[in-house]
C-alpha cells in the first residue's frame, strides 16, 4: 500500500478502537485512557531522555507520572476514598519525590531532568485524568463529543490546507499549516458541534459551539506546541507506533491541550 492508503487504513482502525472502547463502558474508558496516557508519556520522555544514561530517569518519570491518573481512576470507582484533593496531593508528592531523587543522584543539570519529568506529568498525564473526570461528571457523550471535535478540526484543517492553503500560519514551526486550513477546520468543527447538539442534548447548542471553538483554538495550539518540541529536538514524529501518522502523542497533542480549557468551561458555564 502507498503512504496515503496506509494513513487512511491506520486512521480507520484507530477510530474503531477509540470509539469502540469509549462506548463499551467504564472499564473500556479507563483502559483506553490508561493506554493512551501511558504511551504518550513514554513517547514524550523518550524524546527528552535519550541515551542509556537517561533510561532510569525515563522509567522514574513514567511510573511517577502515571500516579495522578491512577488516583483519578480510584476517584472514579471510590470517590469517598479518592477525592480530587487526593489526586492533587498525589501529583504534588510525585513532583517533590522527583526533586529528592535528583538530589540523591548528584547529577549534572538536575533541574533540567526534574523539569522534564514534571512537564510530562502536567502536560501529558493530567489532561487524561481530567478526561476521566469529565467522563465521570458529564458522561461518555461529552468526552466522545470533544474527541470528535478535535478529530474533525485536525482532519478537515489538513484537507482544506492541502486544497486551498496559501497563507502560512506559523511557518517557522509548522510550514504546512495555513490560515485557510485553520478557518476550514473551524467552520467544520462548528458544523459538527451543531450536529452533536441534536444527538447529545445534555449540553445546549451554545455550549457545543463554544466547545468547538475551544477545540480549534487550543487544539491547534497543542499541535503547534508539539511541533515546536519536535523541531527543537530535530525529530519528525514522537514515534512510529501508528503507520502513516507517527506516534500517539502526534495524534493526541490537540486533545491533550484542550482538556484544561474545556473542563474549565464545563465547570463554569455548563
Amino acid at each position: 500500500m502507498n503512504n496515503a492508503a496506509v494513513r487512511i487504513a491506520t486512521g480507520i482502525i484507530f477510530l474503531f478502537v477509540v470509539f469502540g472502547a469509549l462506548f463499551s463502558g467504564q472499564l473500556g474508558v479507563v483502559l483506553l485512557y490508561a493506554a493512551i496516557a501511558g504511551l504518550c508519556l513514554w513517547e514524550f520522555l523518550g524524546l527528552l531522555f535519550q541515551g542509556k544514561e537517561f533510561s532510569r530517569r525515563r522509567w522514574i518519570g513514567q511510573i511517577g507520572g502515571l500516579v495522578p491518573f491512577a488516583l483519578m481512576v480510584g476517584h472514579l470507582y471510590d470517590a469517598n476514598t479518592f477525592g480530587i484533593e487526593v489526586v492533587i496531593l498525589g501529583s504534588l508528592s510525585i513532583i517533590f519525590l522527583t526533586l529528592l531523587v535528583e538530589l540523591l543522584s548528584n547529577a549534572h543539570q538536575s533541574f533540567y531532568n526534574i523539569a522534564f519529568v514534571i512537564v510530562g506529568l502536567v502536560y501529558v498525564v493530567l489532561p487524561f485524568a481530567l478526561a476521566l473526570w469529565v467522563y465521570d461528571i458529564y458522561g461518555v457523550q461529552v468526552i466522545a463529543g470533544l474527541m470528535i471535535l478535535v478529530i474533525v478540526n485536525d482532519s478537515l484543517a489538513y484537507f482544506f490546507g492541502k486544497v486551498l492553503g496559501r497563507t502560512p500560519f506559523f511557518p517557522h514551526i509548522s510550514p504546512k499549516k495555513t490560515w485557510e486550513g485553520t478557518f476550514g477546520g473551524l467552520t467544520m468543527a462548528i458544523a459538527a458541534s451543531i450536529i452533536l447538539s441534536f444527538y447529545y442534548t445534555d449540553l445546549s447548542i451554545y455550549n457545543w459551539v463554544a466547545l468547538a471553538i475551544i477545540s480549534v483554538v487550543f487544539g491547534t495550539s497543542g499541535d503547534l506546541i508539539e511541533s515546536m518540541l519536535k523541531r527543537g529536538l530535530k525529530v519528525k514524529d514522537s514515534s512510529g507506533i501508528m503507520p502513516g501518522h507517527g506516534g500517539l502523542l502526534d495524534r493526541f497533542d490537540g486533545f491533550i491541550f484542550i482538556m484544561p480549557f474545556a473542563t474549565l468551561y464545563l465547570i463554569i458555564f455548563a
